[in-house]
C-alpha cells in the first residue's frame, strides 16, 4: 500500500533512513551528538568525515623470501607526499552547501599525499540537516558560536589537539573565529577569500563598480563605456543593490534599485 501522507522537504532529499544506510556503507563518516544551542538541550547528529593517509602499499618482490624472510617490499610514496604533521581541518564555503559528499575526491587526494583530513558537515545542511526525529533543525539552532562549538566538538571526538585549519569563503570566516576563540586548537591557518569585516561586501562592490561602471582602470575602461551605453539604451537593466544605490540621495533611485528585476552583483546603478 502506498502512503498518501505528504512527505516533508527533508524526506524528499535525504531522509534519516537514507543517512543511516550511507553511514553503514562508509567507514570514514563519523557522528557527534550536539545540542541545538546553549538554551535548547535537544540533540542532533552532527556528521563529519575523516580520511586518513593511505598506508604504503606492498608488492611481491620475488617468488622467494628475501634475506629478512619477507616476500614483500614497500612501494615508495610519491615524491610530493607530505611528511606527517598535524591533521588538516577543511572548512569549505557555505553554509548552504554540503561538505562531506561533494568534497570526497578532494579529501582522498589529500590523504593520498600523506595528509590526515577532517571535514565537518555544517549544521542544518546535508548529513547534519536533521534532528533526532528526522525534522529540519530550527532556525534558533543556527548561530556562529554554536557552529564554532561544532568544530571544537569534531576535533575532540577525533582526538585532535591541534589542526592546520583551511577555510574558504564562509569557511574562512569560521576558521578565523575558531582561531580567536580557541587558539590552542589551531596549529596554522590557510584562508581563501575570507570575510574580515562587515564592510567586506561593500568594499568589493565599490571596487567592481569602479572597474566596470566608472572605468577607473584603463584595462576595463572600454567595457565600462559599453556597459553605460547599453544601460542608457535600455538593453541592460543596470540598477541593482549595492553601495551606490543605497547611498544615493534620490528617493526615486532607491525605489528603482529596490524594485529592479535584475540584480547586478556589483550594484553599479545608473
Amino acid at each position: 500500500m502506498i502512503s498518501t501522507r505528504p512527505r516533508g522537504r527533508a524526506s524528499e532529499f535525504f531522509d534519516r533512513s537514507a543517512q543511516d544506510d550511507l553511514l553503514q556503507l562508509r567507514n570514514d563518516l563519523m557522528t557527534v551528538y550536539r545540542e541545538f544551542s546553549a538554551e535548547d538541550p535537544r540533540l542532533f547528529p552532527l556528521r563529519y568525515a575523516r580520511t586518513v593517509p593511505r598506508r604504503a602499499r606492498t608488492t611481491r618482490s620475488s617468488p622467494r623470501p628475501d634475506a629478512e624472510g619477507s616476500r614483500h617490499a614497500a612501494v615508495p610514496p610519491p615524491p610530493d607526499t607530505a611528511e606527517p604533521q598535524v591533521p588538516v581541518l577543511l572548512i569549505p564555503d557555505g553554509p548552504a552547501r554540503a561538505s562531506v559528499l561533494p568534497y570526497d575526491v578532494l579529501r582522498r587526494s589529500m590523504a593520498g599525499r600523506g595528509l590526515d583530513v577532517l571535514m565537518m558537515e555544517h549544521r542544518g545542511v546535508g548529513l547534519s540537516r536533521l534532528d533526532a526525529e528526522g525534522e529540519d533543525l530550527p532556525l534558533s539552532a543556527m548561530s556562529l558560536r554554536e557552529v564554532i562549538g561544532d568544530l571544537v566538538a569534531v576535533l575532540d571526538h577525533a582526538r585532535v589537539e591541534r589542526a592546520a585549519v583551511v577555510g574558504s569563503g564562509y569557511g574562512a570566516y569560521l576558521a578565523q573565529a575558531l582561531a580567536v576563540l580557541h587558539p590552542e586548537r589551531v596549529h596554522s591557518l590557510v584562508l581563501d577569500s575570507p570575510l574580515t569585516s562587515a564592510r567586506d561586501e561593500a568594499i568589493a562592490q565599490e571596487a567592481l563598480r569602479g572597474l566596470y561602471w566608472e572605468g577607473t582602470d584603463p584595462a576595463t575602461a572600454t567595457t565600462a563605456r559599453t556597459l553605460r551605453r547599453l544601460a542608457r539604451e535600455g538593453t541592460v537593466d543596470a540598477p541593482g543593490p549595492g553601495p551606490w544605490c543605497w547611498q544615493s540621495t534620490s528617493t526615486a533611485d532607491r525605489r528603482r534599485c529596490a524594485t529592479s528585476s535584475t540584480c547586478w552583483p556589483w550594484g553599479v546603478g545608473i
